[in-house]
C-alpha cells in the first residue's frame, strides 16, 4: 500500500510543495543571516528554485481543477479537512507565494510542466501495463 501512496499525483505534489517551501525558507534564512548574498544575478540555486516554483504551482492548480471537475463525486467522496487541504489549500498557498515573491513567469516556461506531465503519463502507462493497481 505504501507504493501506491507515492504514485498518487496529489501526494507527490504535496511532497514537492513541502520541499519547495523548505528550500524557500532555507534560502531566506541564509540571506538574512548574511551567509548568502542575493544580488541581481540569478545563481544556479535561484534558477532551480524558480523552475520548481513554476512547475509545482502549475501542477497544484491542475490537480485542484481536475479533482473538483473530473474526479470528485459527492456519492463517493466527502468534503472534509483532508480533502480541502489536498485539493484547495495547497494551490491557493502556492499561488499566493508566487505573488508575494514576484516570480516572473514567461510563456516559454510552460514547456517544463508539459514535459514532466508527459513523463508522468508514460510512467503511469508503464506502471499499469506491468500490473500496477490504483488501490
Amino acid at each position: 500500500e505504501l507504493k501506491v501512496h507515492w504514485i498518487n499525483v496529489t501526494n507527490l505534489n504535496l511532497l514537492a510543495s513541502a520541499c519547495l517551501t523548505l528550500l524557500h525558507a532555507t534560502l531566506v534564512t541564509l540571506h538574512h543571516k548574511n551567509q548568502m548574498k542575493i544580488h541581481q544575478k540569478m545563481t544556479i540555486l535561484l534558477k532551480f528554485l524558480w523552475f520548481l516554483s513554476i512547475i509545482i504551482t502549475m501542477y497544484s492548480v491542475l490537480i485542484s481543477v481536475n479533482y473538483w471537475t473530473l474526479i470528485y463525486d459527492e456519492k463517493i467522496h466527502q468534503i472534509d479537512l483532508r480533502n480541502i487541504f489536498n485539493h484547495v489549500t495547497n494551490s491557493l498557498v502556492l499561488i499566493l507565494d508566487l505573488f508575494i515573491i514576484k516570480h516572473s513567469v514567461r510563456v516559454s516556461q510552460f514547456i517544463w510542466p508539459c514535459v514532466i506531465g508527459l513523463f508522468y503519463l508514460f510512467f503511469t502507462w508503464i506502471y499499469t501495463f506491468f500490473g500496477g493497481v490504483d488501490r
